[in-house]
């Protein structure tokens, strides 16, 4: 499908980083994002250009006696994305379907 192609050709999405909880990874990999009430620049689903930003957003978690972080790798519809002033490294989806999950990156820490 386009919107997964790796070469900037028509169609391709941009790649993108959220930072979350372990909680929160059956439901988003299940059901996709959703539009929060934490809306500093806008109202939509924030995601980042850079894992290290989105890692920071993500919560630690402990699994037998590991901890770890986990970030997904998104892709967004560039046509349907803000980038707010002032937070070039920032995306804003006001659509939910305009940000689609494909990888959960997760980091011993």
């Amino acid at each position: 499908e386009a919107w997964l192609g790796k070469n900037g050709s028509p169609g391709e999405w941009a790649v993108t980083y959220h930072g979350t909880t372990k909680g929160a990874f059956n439901s988003i990999c299940k059901e996709g994002f959703w539009i929060g009430d934490r809306n500093e620049y806008g109202r939509g689903v924030y995601s980042a250009s850079h894992i290290e930003i989105a890692e920071g957003y993500a919560k630690k978690f402990s699994l037998g006696g590991i901890v770890y972080k986990g970030v997904f790798q998104n892709r967004v519809n560039p046509n349907d994305m803000v980038i707010p002033g002032g937070q070039p490294n920032y995306r804003i989806c006001p659509n939910e379907a305009s940000i689609r999950p494909y990888g959960l990156c997760v980091k011993k820490v």
